[in-house]
């Protein structure tokens, strides 16, 4: 299972919230770029970078800092937050970013996601489908939306989109694990595509059993932030 450190951008700053309220921002360091760094020295292999900024405002807003983590040697980058144009997603890709993360637009304008594929080719996405209570957030989660999962998923399934990101807001960053039941479900109920994990995780023991449901992979942030897991330790 891929373990994939995040680094969300507000601002400049490598930043955390709480359930996705941007009220409870606690910043982690003034240069998310050396974060960067010392992600990859510790032994991570990928990185998944949100500009919160960006989802919040519905555009990218901090394009030199995460070009300059792109332009890094040596890791995969996926990228997501406010992601609306095409020539965001071109300029991201030509910058180096790996995946272009794409949650709102898959939702709610899935009809340009198709014009975007043909172009830059459906692996180059991962659709983001996060979950606040029983419906689907968007916009920087500030927003919900009622759609038919099985219906979005089968869209993107049939644009060429195979990798998926879920998140359960509620535990996003709460310390309070994942939800392994949600994520046992989308597995089951979609196993022709990859699936990666998102929200809660706090230990190793929240590591194998999100490895037990068949994920893909698995993000984890405020728990590598406070020190409860180390890189050293996932990558043994």
């Amino acid at each position: 299972m891929r373990i994939i450190p995040a680094i969300d951008i507000f601002e400049g700053k490598c930043v955390r919230l709480t359930e996705g309220v941007f009220s409870t921002q606690k910043v982690y360091s003034d240069d998310p770029f050396t974060m960067a760094e010392r992600f990859l020295q510790t032994g991570a292999k990928e990185l998944h970078v949100v500009d919160l900024e960006g989802a919040k405002n519905g555009r990218v807003m901090n394009f030199p800092t995460i070009e300059r983590i792109l332009a890094l040697k040596n890791i995969a980058v996926q990228v997501g937050g406010g992601i609306r144009t095409e020539g965001e997603v071109e300029r991201l890709l030509n910058a180096g970013a790996t995946r272009i993360v794409i949650g709102s637009m898959a939702i709610r304008n899935p009809e340009i996601v198709a014009t975007w594929v043909p172009i830059f080719g459906g692996n180059k996405f991962i659709a983001a489908l996060d979950f606040k209570d029983t419906e689907l957030a968007t916009e920087g989660w500030q927003e919900s939306q009622v759609a038919d999962m099985k219906e979005v998923v089968l869209r993107m399934v049939n644009l060429g989109i195979g990798t998926f990101l879920s998140t359960d807001i509620r535990r996003d960053g709460t310390m309070k694990g994942p939800n392994v039941m949600l994520y046992r479900g989308l597995v089951q109920n979609f196993p022709g595509v990859k699936w990666i994990a998102s929200g809660g995780v706090r230990s190793m023991d929240d590591i194998r059993a999100l490895e037990d449901t068949g994920v893909d992979g698995v993000i984890v942030g405020k728990a590598l932030y406070e020190g409860h897991l180390s890189l050293d330790s996932l990558n043994t």
